[in-house]
């Protein structure tokens, strides 16, 4: 589902878009978040972007904030995101290298 409000409150929810000013989130799986002022704990997001943060045993893919405090584990941190970036890099490339020779031939 998509929220829009100005106050949100979710405690053992799943969403999947939500936009406010203010959320409150506990123990909650949520897709992309816009919010100006977060407060969550024990959640998993998939994106996060707001003015100011608090977490506490927070999952997230993506986190984009002014002010971030608290405990936040990212799911790629910088040295996953590289080698995630040379593996699909690589995929590529290869693929790109055994299509372009077959078309060549053809």
């Amino acid at each position: 589902m998509v929220i829009d409000a100005d106050t949100l409150r979710m405690n053992h929810s799943l969403a999947l878009a939500a936009n406010s000013e203010t959320l409150a989130v506990e123990q909650s799986r949520l897709g992309i978040l816009r919010t100006s002022d977060a407060t969550l704990a024990d959640t998993q997001v998939s994106i996060l972007v707001g003015d100011h943060i608090q977490a506490a045993n927070v999952n997230a893919l993506l986190l984009i904030g002014d002010t971030i405090e608290g405990d936040v584990k990212p799911v790629l941190d910088s040295r996953g995101a590289l080698l995630f970036g040379l593996a699909v890099g690589g995929v590529l490339g290869l693929f790109s290298l055994l299509f372009g020779r077959r078309s060549r031939r053809d």
